[in-house]
């Protein structure tokens, strides 16, 4: 909005961007329960019912959810364990009441599963499952390896290496791979000498006495 204000008026504006503030405003359901009624949400119960949290599945990790236009008939056989379609399970009230029980279920259920397949085939019954991925997922992701997200860098000291490149692409070009990771005292003499007009023998002396 500030480029879209210097734009049109050929004056921009300051923008301030605070770190916490952009945490709080992600609390949304937090936010608005003690707006509205002064709750404070604390940390769920560990024998909560296992909808919307991390659980384990066969390869890892993933995150199982009620969410969505779909019924929990769907949800149930997607998950595939038997007792899922119980009518205590039918309802949102239902699966609170009887949280440990599901919980139960949930794990051997999602236990059959690989985090990816269960990504996909929630997915295509429009179900909001998500996969947990760790470093290794990431630097293997299909999607990040069509878009070409990483980029090999070669250092001198550390070998030929692969590293997260641009997170936003414009049309007239935005982030190049110009030059690895500087050596410790690789530019002092284009610092010191080109831009602060330092003479060579000065590095020999600040060397010297350890100063660079």
């Amino acid at each position: 909005m500030a480029l879209f204000q210097r734009m049109s008026t050929g004056k921009g504006g300051h923008v301030d961007v605070s770190i916490t503030e952009c945490m709080a405003t992600h609390l949304v359901q937090s936010a608005s329960a003690y707006a509205y009624m002064g709750a404070v949400r604390g940390r769920r119960s560990p024998q909560n019912s296992g909808l919307e949290e991390i659980m384990p599945c066969a390869d890892g990790y993933c995150l199982p959810s009620a969410q969505g236009s779909q019924p929990w008939e769907t949800v149930a056989a997607l998950v595939g364990e038997e007792g899922l379609e119980d009518d205590r399970f039918a309802t949102a009230e239902g699966r609170i009441a009887h949280g440990l029980e599901l919980n139960q279920l949930l794990v051997k259920g999602l236990g059959r599963w690989n985090k990816e397949e269960l990504f996909h085939a929630s997915a295509e019954r429009r179900l909001l499952f998500g996969m947990v991925q760790d470093a290794g997922d990431l630097f293997n992701c299909p999607q990040l390896r069509v878009r070409d997200f990483y980029t090999t860098v070669e250092h001198p000291v550390a070998g030929v290496a692969e590293y997260p490149g641009e997170m936003v692409r414009l049309s007239e070009g935005s982030y190049q791979h110009r030059r690895p990771a500087p050596r410790l005292g690789e530019h002092n003499r284009e610092v010191y000498c080109d831009l602060l007009a330092a003479e060579p023998r000065d590095l020999v002396a600040l060397r010297r006495w350890g100063a660079i």
